[in-house]
């Protein structure tokens, strides 16, 4: 019996230490399959989707404005919050600079690279980005947030990217997709969980390798449809428990045990 308890105790330990959850968010339109919703249409609205296990915030950035807050044009290196918006394809977003797409790009206006923020509850993985729609030579940077505390989103107002990246580097660079098509791509193959995601444009600043057109600008632009990733130990309502503990009940019955067979015995 004992042999029997430990086994089945055992088990149930070694399932703790690898539950996780893993979730689809969906940014295409709502008639599409998107999920969620806006709260307010305008620059600087944000995108929220709400899940059982994990909700996101999403917000756009672009360097579209000059050190005194004003919009320029090409030179213009400081952060200024987009336009989010929701097609067929994906999540685009419009920055403040004249005659920009709506696509997340470092192309069109004044040549500035967009981002989009993903913020969610509870630290993630992310696995996987699906590419809904491109223009011209798409090239993507995706970069996680491996610093303390939190990277508070109205903190990024006014700042270049050189100075959100941080010295030390506060941003780590988990993949750079070159030239993508639309399609589903794997990312961050080395597995680091945070609750903060930069998706973007080529970027200069976080990115290491060469842009498909040999520079980080004058490139293309994409729709973003979907994250993929993977919520550590589930990541629902309520701990799970801690392997620890499960060795400690184990303990502990097994000790029970023993005391009943030696009453038994006496």
């Amino acid at each position: 019996m004992s042999k029997k308890l430990a086994a089945l105790l055992m088990s149930a330990f070694l399932s703790v230490g690898t539950q996780a959850a893993t979730e689809t968010w969906n940014m295409r339109s709502t008639g599409s399959g998107g999920e969620g919703s806006f709260d307010y249409t305008g620059y600087g609205n944000t995108l929220t989707i709400n899940k059982a296990d994990n909700s996101l915030k999403v917000t756009g950035w672009s360097d579209t404005a000059y050190a005194n807050g004003s919009t320029g044009g090409v030179g213009d290196d400081y952060l200024q919050t987009t336009k989010l918006e929701r097609w067929s394809g994906g999540l685009g977003s419009t920055n403040q600079h004249p005659n920009d797409s709506h696509t997340i790009d470092n192309f069109s206006g004044g040549d500035d690279t967009d981002m989009v923020l993903l913020s969610f509850e509870k630290a993630v993985s992310l696995t996987e980005v699906n590419i809904g729609y491109t223009t011209g030579v798409a090239d993507v940077t995706v970069v996680g947030y491996t610093g303390s505390g939190t990277p508070d989103p109205s903190d990024m107002a006014g700042k270049t990217w050189s100075q959100v990246q941080g010295s030390p580097s506060v941003w780590q660079t988990v993949s750079e997709l070159l030239s993508v098509s639309v399609g589903a791509y794997a990312v961050n193959a080395a597995g680091i969980t945070s609750k903060y995601w930069l998706i973007g444009a080529c970027n200069s600043v976080f990115n290491s390798a060469t842009c498909i057109d040999g520079k980080c600008d004058h490139g293309g632009g994409f729709k973003l449809a979907t994250v993929t990733g993977t919520t550590p130990n589930g990541g629902g309502g309520g701990e799970v428990p801690a392997p620890a503990s499960v060795l400690l009940i184990l303990a502990g019955l097994l000790a029970m045990q023993r005391s009943s067979k030696k009453k038994l015995a006496a």
